[in-house]
């Protein structure tokens, strides 16, 4: 655990930074640490590396807009069965 900690933390630090340089020496070291978790999110990120490496380095961000379609999409599913479009707009429009 303390190790899993260790790493995650670095992994905060690198993107907080945009320290692409460090991606692969924490690339490096999850392989050596032998977390199965940890080293399935390393694959992940070795499979969309272009993405990846544009997220570390990019100052951009998607947060703003995901995080307001994560809610619309939540308060729509509450709502699923239980009103019309009418009810849901209503609900949208109080909540923003």
């Amino acid at each position: 655990m303390a190790r899993l900690q260790v790493l995650a933390l670095a992994f905060r630090e690198l993107v907080q930074q945009h320290d692409l340089a460090a991606c692969g020496t924490w690339l490096e070291d999850v392989d050596e640490a032998g977390i199965p978790e940890l080293s399935g999110f390393a694959n992940g990120l070795r499979a969309d590396r272009t993405a990846v490496e544009a997220g570390i380095t990019l100052p951009c961000s998607q947060g703003q807009t995901e995080g307001q379609v994560n809610r619309q999409k939540t308060l729509k599913r509450a709502m699923d069965g239980r009103g019309k479009v009418d009810l849901l707009k209503l609900r949208l429009l109080r909540t923003a």
